[in-house]
């Protein structure tokens, strides 16, 4: 098995045919009253390995969630597909049952409302984001607000020489304050301008709901993923055997 414990790299596989069944028959249509043990003792480790890691990379490789049992020329590695076969479909219909689905028939439609929540969430978020943006933009103003005012009203209190010296020192700060006052005018035209306190209090509610839209978010594009390899897995796994059925069939009719 060499030094990674989870590969088993064996060239010529079809030597390794021939794996022992355990019946108390004899005389059996398609079992072979000969045994390999070499067959049975790679079969031996593929089954150690696989209760042991959960996996086979040499087998599990592919894309496919269903080992296409027709590509294997020993009988025992048949069966050892067709075993891993029914313990994905029966992970898969646990994972299902998890989400209350306990027919194949309501798979599709619930993801369909999975998929549907999970883009009624995504807008949701971005209306949040662009609320986000627009306080940010807001508390910076009131804070441009409050560092100017001082300066208008030092401007206001003064007369004659006095003003006029203050407004050409501090030009630069007094139109700025009147930039901002007029666009916060124009955000609230009853003068009535929020302090940053609250605006802050509004934004920081605000990404408190932006996590929660995001966990449910999450949780539904977890959801959706599940549904759609339960379903790949069992349309492939329900393809196999209509092919198998097919094959088995077409052997008959030639026998």
């Amino acid at each position: 098995m060499g030094e990674n414990p989870e590969i088993i790299s064996k060239d010529y596989l079809s030597l390794f045919k021939n794996v022992p069944t355990q019946t108390k028959l004899s005389n059996v249509a398609g079992i072979s009253s000969s045994a390999s043990q070499k067959a049975l003792d790679l079969f031996m480790k593929c089954r150690y390995l696989d209760e042991k890691t959960g996996r086979i990379k040499q087998f599990s490789a592919s894309r496919k969630l269903i080992i296409d049992r027709d590509k294997i020329d020993s009988v025992g590695f048949q069966r050892w597909a067709d075993i891993q076969n029914m313990k994905n479909v029966s992970n898969m219909i646990n994972m299902l049952e998890s989400y209350d689905i306990h027919s194949t028939a309501e798979l599709k439609p619930t993801a369909g409302k999975v998929f549907a929540r999970r883009a009624m969430l995504s807008q949701s978020i971005e209306h949040v984001d662009e609320k986000i943006k627009e306080l940010s933009d807001r508390i910076e103003l009131a804070r441009q607000f409050q560092r100017t005012r001082p300066f208008h009203d030092e401007y206001k209190s003064l007369s004659g020489r006095k003003r006029k010296a203050y407004a050409k020192d501090n030009a630069p700060v007094l139109d700025e304050y009147k930039s901002v006052g007029s666009k916060l005018k124009s955000l609230y035209p009853d003068g009535k301008f929020p302090s940053v306190s609250s605006l802050d209090k509004q934004r920081q509610d605000l990404h408190t709901e932006r996590e929660k839209l995001y966990g449910e978010y999450y949780q539904l594009k977890k959801e959706y993923a599940d549904l759609d390899k339960a379903r790949q897995t069992i349309e492939q796994y329900l393809k196999s055997q209509r092919d198998e059925l097919t094959h088995s069939r077409r052997r008959n009719q030639l026998e």
